[in-house]
């Protein structure tokens, strides 16, 4: 699975020639070092991850800079006394550091390779309270890649989001209407995330989208100017009855 990570270099790098030169990689005795722990392999994109960033991750953010996927940090959890989710079915992805506490965890049940990311407190009932957030590893890096490194490159910004009559009115199809607008104004699929959480891209703008299983979702819009960002934002809003949050 080098191939997902090797993908994700070169995009990183069409926004930030320099990010090749900011990272670390984890050693080979301490990745041995919690394979040892976990009795079991990583998975091969979570190993290939480690191999190229385990100790630093340049300007790589996960959710506003409070998540720490170093090895360090893995092997720091690991060895405290604690309960922990079973290994075999969930290894963890990375610290939150914040106030909330809520880890993210590779689940590891239907994938052994590129498995789903789920975010949960470490606790006995952690299998029934944890909350899908990518469909895969590979997809979640892309996805912090994209907001942290080439969203920034576009100052003006817009947030929006559903209203509780959005799965009534599009009957599951809301996001593939999303599609068919965004092709229609020359962004093109990035080629990661779920259908529940497409990007598309343009030379000027980035649409962001993410309907997590459950929930309603949000978009994210941003743009080289203000006009482009306020013009964009109103035809998601006209066409898929979104608010508007800034």
């Amino acid at each position: 699975m080098k191939e997902h990570i090797r993908a994700l270099l070169e995009y990183i790098s069409r926004y930030d020639p320099e990010f090749t030169n900011a990272i670390g990689g984890a050693s080979r005795e301490q990745i041995e070092q919690l394979e040892s722990i976990l009795a079991r392999p990583l998975p091969s994109v979570h190993r290939g991850f480690l191999e190229c960033m385990g100790q630093s991750v340049g300007k790589l953010i996960f959710y506003e800079g409070v998540m720490d996927p170093t090895i360090e940090s893995l092997l720091e959890y690991y060895t405290e006394e604690r309960w922990h989710p079973p290994y075999r079915e969930y290894v963890l992805f990375a610290i939150d550091t914040g106030p909330q506490g809520s880890d993210l965890f590779l689940d590891c049940r239907e994938s052994a390779n590129n498995p789903a990311v789920i975010r949960g407190e470490p606790a006995l009932d952690f299998p029934a309270r944890a909350r899908l957030k990518h469909a895969s590893l590979s997809d979640a890096l892309f996805s912090a890649a994209l907001t942290s490194i080439r969203m920034p490159l576009l100052p003006c910004r817009a947030s929006l989001y559903a209203t509780t009559g959005w799965t009534d009115r599009f009957e599951g199809k809301g996001l593939q209407l999303l599609k068919d607008i965004c092709l229609k104004l020359g962004f093109e699929r990035l080629p990661f995330g779920a259908e529940w959480s497409p990007s598309y891209e343009r030379g000027d703008a980035v649409i962001d989208a993410y309907e997590a299983p459950g929930f309603l979702p949000s978009f994210e819009i941003a743009a080289s100017n203000q006009r482009e960002v306020d013009r964009l934002a109103e035809i998601l809003k006209d066409n898929l009855g979104l608010v508007r949050l800034r």
